[in-house]
Formats: structure tokens, C-alpha cells, sequence
């Protein structure tokens, strides 16, 4: 009896002493397998596009401008209610049922549903607090005086990338550095962010300063428009040069076409 209580005393001094030495190893000793679980449980790597440079007149005019955007993301690990969520989702921007269920039974812990919302949506989503919804700031192109030289200026694609015009010949001098940001979170799974901060962080790219006078360049505007109206012309071209350098300070081509201004 004596035998068998020292064995079973051993034993369970060497159970326990195994247990301390592989708790002590964990919390002291480099674990790689244990750091790459821990990031993947804790942290999520996302690419994020830089804040696209602004393109000015000559007088510093803002023809295009970057500003803040919401843009929809979700954990679909932490969602619990995923077809209420889906139905949502389909009521605020017309998705499909099924679509929408794909994106809320996808594994990975990050999933983008929409990309750069306006303030309203973006307050209406946020105040039914979600779980497993959230935002992250971007940016978005903005034209502050509308189509006054549009067909010059192009346009951006929602990937941020310039698709015509002024926008697609000098993207790369536009267009700011993507940036690969870790973003934190809880124990539950939660993005430890505030809004704005990724926005903020992101890299610019480098402004363009046309030649264009935006005055002159609404004037001609104007001019060809009544042109076409009282003439009942298909088209109408109009260039306005700066008789001293050659400068173009104004250019359209209305209703359709378009050239390119210099910068």
C-alpha cells in the first residue's frame, strides 16, 4: 500500500512538474507556431489605397479633390444573425440574398460588403450597432464644380484608379502609395480603430497644377453651349491660349470629345 501511494505521489509530482515546464516554455521561450495564431486570432492585414492628389488651376482652384468616405466591412466570424444581417443589407443597397450570404459565410475574418458609402448611410448603419459590421475611412473622388471641364479632367474607377482623361494620364503622379495596415483586435473579435485614423495614415500622392484659368474655362463653356443652341450645331471646339507663353488656359469640346490640357 505504502509502494503504491509513493508511485501515484511521483507521478502526479511529475504530471505537475511537466505542466509548469510547458506553461513556462509558452509564456518565456519564442513560439512562432503560437505568434502566427495569435496575429491570425488578434490582427487583420488589409490594403488600403493613398489619398489621391488633387488637381488644381492656375490659380489653385480645386478642379479635383479627394474626401472622406465610409467603406463597409464585416467578420463573419462574428456575426451571429447572418441572415437578418443579410436582409438588411439587401433592404439599404439592393444586393442579392444569395450574394450577400456568400459574403457573410465567408472565412475570412475580414470581408469588404461596400466601399465608399456617404455620411447618411454610413451614420444609419453605424447607429443600429451591428456586431461584426464595421467602417473604415477612405477616400473618395469629388469634382467641386461638376462637369465644368470634365471631359478633360476624366474620371476615377472605384479601385481608385484613373479610367480617362487627365485622371488616367498622370495616375501614377495622382495616385498615393498603397499602404498595408494591421488592424487590431479584441478578444471578441472587435477592430480596435478609430474611424479617420486609416485615412489619415495613408500616403498623398502629389498634386497637378494645370495651366487651365477655371473663370475662362466656364466662360468658354458657356460660349460654345450658346454656340451649338443658336446654331444648331452638332459640336463645338473652343481652345483659349495665353498669347505670350501658348499656355492653354481654357479647352472644350462640347457635347462630346475631349483633349488634354496642359499641366
Amino acid at each position: 500500500m505504502k509502494s503504491r501511494i509513493t508511485v501515484l505521489f511521483i507521478s502526479l509530482s511529475l504530471f505537475v512538474c511537466f505542466i509548469l515546464g510547458r506553461a513556462a516554455s509558452l509564456q518565456i521561450w519564442h513560439n512562432e507556431r503560437l505568434q502566427t495564431l495569435q496575429k491570425k486570432q488578434f490582427e487583420t492585414l488589409i490594403e488600403l489605397h493613398g489619398r489621391r492628389g488633387d488637381i488644381t488651376d492656375r490659380k489653385g482652384h480645386e478642379l479635383a479633390v479627394s474626401a472622406p468616405a465610409y467603406s463597409l466591412f464585416a467578420d463573419p466570424k462574428v456575426i451571429t444573425n447572418r441572415r437578418q444581417v443579410a436582409q438588411l443589407l439587401q433592404k439599404e443597397f439592393g444586393f442579392s440574398k444569395k450574394q450577400t450570404l456568400e459574403k457573410l459565410h465567408n472565412k475570412s475574418r475580414f470581408v469588404w460588403l461596400v466601399r465608399k458609402l456617404d455620411r447618411d448611410k454610413h451614420e444609419r448603419i453605424e447607429a443600429m450597432k451591428i456586431r461584426g459590421l464595421g467602417f473604415i475611412e477612405e477616400s473618395n473622388r469629388i469634382y467641386p464644380n461638376e462637369k465644368l471641364f470634365s471631359q478633360t479632367l476624366g474620371i476615377v474607377g472605384s479601385e481608385g484608379k484613373g479610367l480617362e482623361g487627365l485622371e488616367l494620364e498622370y495616375n501614377d503622379t495622382l495616385t498615393g502609395q498603397n499602404r498595408i495596415v494591421s488592424m487590431k483586435r479584441d478578444a471578441r473579435g472587435r477592430p480596435l480603430m478609430v474611424n479617420g485614423q486609416l485615412f489619415n495614415e495613408a500616403p498623398d500622392g502629389a498634386d497637378l497644377q494645370l495651366t487651365i484659368d477655371r473663370e475662362l474655362q466656364f466662360i468658354l463653356e458657356q460660349e460654345l453651349t450658346s454656340v451649338i443652341n443658336e446654331q444648331r450645331a452638332d459640336s463645338a471646339v473652343g481652345v483659349v491660349l495665353d498669347a505670350n507663353t501658348s499656355e492653354v488656359l481654357a479647352l472644350a469640346s462640347l457635347p462630346e470629345g475631349g483633349s488634354d490640357a496642359g499641366a
